[in-house]
């Protein structure tokens, strides 16, 4: 196992193949739509990020590392979206017994173009039965807004008596123009679209996400979880 500095990487890299070496966990880094796979805690896929355009190619996969707890793609830009994309997907430690899974997202993008709108599409697919998507605001309070405005879905999955959650951090709420979440026998697709207005050339948009699956999904162990998430600063290493 690799280290940055004194931290261990929990993360392998091989070529374009991401495994996570304390779950086991992995990622196609050339099919990056696909998500993270083979969770020990539950069977679902996470955090997979596409161009948002309907029949648009995967991203073009540049190069990867790790970095501690992070894993870290760069894709490049390609005709058809010609975007400089980087992406962070980590995989925490839980820190409560009650929470079997905590994940953490961030997406960049940047374009030396014009007129440009680099809308992409952050997905996931649990095993649910039940879905609710919700806006709060930094003290896990709700807030009357539409889903274009929301920050937290909530997956029930009601056959194993776990709560999966996603929420965008509230000061990235103005990147997630949509989110959705429609449960079909027993699984759910959550769907979150970012980046939809215009980007100038050199600017950076970024935005965060996390995800997190729980065992005591009560409202109170929700919103916790969401206050501890928007009391978060932005790492320093992005």
């Amino acid at each position: 196992m690799g280290k940055v500095g004194c931290v261990e990487n929990t993360w392998r890299v091989d070529g374009a193949i991401a495994k996570h070496l304390e779950t086991g966990a992995q990622l196609q880094l050339e099919a990056p739509s696909s998500g993270i796979v083979g969770f020990p805690q539950f069977d679902g896929r996470v955090f997979g990020v596409r161009p948002a355009a309907e029949n648009s190619a995967e991203l073009t996969f540049g190069d990867a590392y790790a970095r501690g707890a992070d894993l870290i793609a760069r894709y490049q830009p390609s005709p058809g979206f010609p975007f400089r994309t980087e992406i962070y997907w980590r995989i925490e430690p839980s820190p409560t017994s009650e929470r079997l899974l905590q994940l953490s997202l961030i997406v960049s993008v940047e374009t030396d173009l014009l007129d440009t709108y680099p809308s992409v599409v952050v997905e996931s697919r649990v095993p649910a039965d039940r879905c609710q998507v919700m806006a709060m605001d930094e003290t896990g309070q709700p807030i009357a807004a539409g889903r274009d405005q929301a920050t937290l879905i909530t997956a029930d999955c009601q056959s194993s008596g776990k709560q999966y959650c996603e929420a965008v951090h509230p000061s990235d709420a103005s990147e997630a123009m949509l989110a959705t979440a429609s449960p079909v026998e027993g699984n759910a697709t959550l769907q979150w679209q970012l980046f939809s207005r215009f980007l100038e050339k050199g600017v950076i948009r970024r935005a965060r996400l996390s995800a997190t699956l729980i065992t005591d999904g009560t409202e109170a162990s929700i919103k916790a979880w969401y206050r501890r998430f928007a009391g978060e600063a932005p790492p320093l290493t992005v």
